[in-house]
């Protein structure tokens, strides 16, 4: 049994509003190599490697896009328009996708000087 923490948002969207995007990322892919088949995620139900992979699939995706998106110049509103973004409308919280657009948006744009 690991216990996660605020790493993993199971059965909804995950908040990134105050992490590090890739660091959450690096630490997401480093969770299954523990091996535990139970994990205990800050928020939602009890959950196991699948989970985590299907978060980190969502954010590195996104994260993706949004650098697709800083390159060509594009603004933020642009990037949230996107049809072409991962989408997880069947989790809840649907809210906080424009919400880790924005949050990616700023990393991205930072770390590209």
């Amino acid at each position: 049994m690991l216990f996660v923490g605020d790493l993993i948002f199971e059965g909804r969207y995950p908040f990134l509003a105050t992490a590090n995007v890739p660091d959450l990322m690096e630490a997401l892919r480093w969770i299954p190599g523990f091996g535990a088949r139970v994990i205990v995620p800050g928020h939602g139900v009890l959950c196991g490697t699948e989970d985590i992979t299907g978060q980190l699939d969502y954010i590195e995706r996104t994260w993706t896009r949004t650098a697709e998106h800083v390159a060509l110049g594009h603004s933020v509103e642009e990037a949230i328009n996107d049809p072409e973004y991962p989408r997880c409308a069947e989790l809840g919280f649907e809210q906080l996708h424009a919400w880790n657009i924005k949050v990616v948006y700023r990393q991205v744009k930072k770390r590209s000087g």
